[in-house]
């Protein structure tokens, strides 16, 4: 004979498994949780406590994450490569030519290169360049980046020091093209002392 409170534990068991198995379906098509335990008719909290107390949940609610993964990604190559059907609208309503509505295809330029980079980062991926500054040989740079990289270390300076402000950086910049040499010292002591002194 079955023991009468081994019985129900079974039930809830497999209740608790049916809820779980709804939720995690639903979920793997939506990737959301409040639609998915709305889909499922289960209170959202319980997916909650799953995870807590179900040691099995988290694996499978993992792989659900994976199968939902995989539904964005098949729709951004949808939309990327097949577009989406638009109404053509005038002043509001649907155009319509020889009784027919037309339509308009849309696609995402955007989506297109987020694919194109995730599917092949070596061709794809940003070019981020790093220059290892020991390693510049100087005399190679043109007048131009020269003033770059002299406005950057001025103004590194500067901050340093708490001076990097515009009318620090002009002092300096009217110096160095009046060809008179400054050091932050200076200008410093120039900046805290008070004006007509």
């Amino acid at each position: 004979m079955t023991n009468p409170q081994t019985f129900p534990r079974k039930a809830a068991d497999f209740h608790k498994i049916q809820h779980q198995k709804k939720f995690l379906a639903a979920f793997a098509a939506c990737g959301s949780i409040l639609p998915a335990s709305r889909s499922a008719q289960i209170d959202r909290g319980s997916h909650y406590s799953w995870m807590r107390t179900d040691p099995t949940y988290p694996e499978r609610f993992r792989q659900a994450e994976i199968e939902a993964a995989r539904a964005l990604e098949d729709e951004a190559v949808r939309r990327a490569r097949a577009g989406i059907r638009r109404p053509v609208l005038h002043k509001g309503k649907q155009v319509y030519v020889p009784g027919e509505p037309l339509f308009t295809t849309e696609y995402s330029d955007s989506l297109l290169m987020f694919l194109l980079k995730a599917n092949n980062p070596d061709k794809f991926r940003d070019r981020i360049e790093q220059v290892n500054t020991q390693d510049i040989d100087i005399d190679r740079l043109s007048p131009e980046i020269l003033d770059k990289l002299a406005d950057h270390l001025i103004q590194k300076a500067l901050k340093e020091k708490g001076l990097n402000n515009p009318a620090a950086v002009a002092e300096v910049t009217k110096r160095l093209e009046a060809g008179e040499t400054v050091t932050v010292e200076e200008l410093e002591r120039e900046q805290t002392e008070e004006p007509g002194k």
